[in-house]
């Protein structure tokens, strides 16, 4: 059985990631948050966008496990991740990446709220698929889309271009 992750814990992890995301998008800084590199042709607004519609419906499974998927049924990852470019191609940078901060917000207050014996439950997050919430904070997988996928590509892009 792995060990329980304490509430103080999981939001102390939280709250490290949520750091870790602000000093990216302010190493990058302001005047290049619409420019194209970081991944292909997306910048870091486009980058921003796609992991807040990621976490977010993360976290509406969270919220609600039984709950219906808040995204069209036989969509592929390339369709969603059209779909949620498309939702914020037009909008302000300021305002995607006020949305990707929020996140961590939302996730902290979720944690707050939740009783620890939920936290360590394996079943009580579906699209987890078998991990705890506990779990997948402590051991770092819940952030691996950020941290390890885009998380890298912007500090090389970041790295090669100043």
């Amino acid at each position: 059985m792995a060990a329980m992750v304490s509430r103080q814990r999981a939001l102390a992890v939280v709250d490290a990631e949520r750091e870790a995301w602000e000093r990216l998008v302010a190493q990058v800084g302001p005047e290049r948050v619409d420019e194209k590199g970081p991944s292909g042709d997306w910048t870091l607004k486009d980058l921003a966008g796609h992991l807040t519609g990621w976490a977010s419906r993360k976290l509406d499974r969270i919220e609600d496990p039984d709950g219906e998927d808040p995204w069209p049924d036989g969509l592929d990852v390339d369709a969603i991740n059209d779909m949620i470019y498309q939702k914020n191609v037009e909008r302000p940078a300021d305002e995607v990446l006020r949305d990707a901060a929020a996140v961590y917000l939302r996730l902290r207050s979720i944690i707050a709220e939740m009783p620890e014996a939920e936290l360590n439950d394996p079943a009580r997050v579906p699209v987890l698929e078998g991990r705890s919430l506990g779990a997948a904070l402590d051991d770092g997988s819940y952030f691996m889309h950020i941290r390890e996928e885009h998380g890298d590509e912007i500090r090389a892009w970041r790295g090669m271009t100043g």
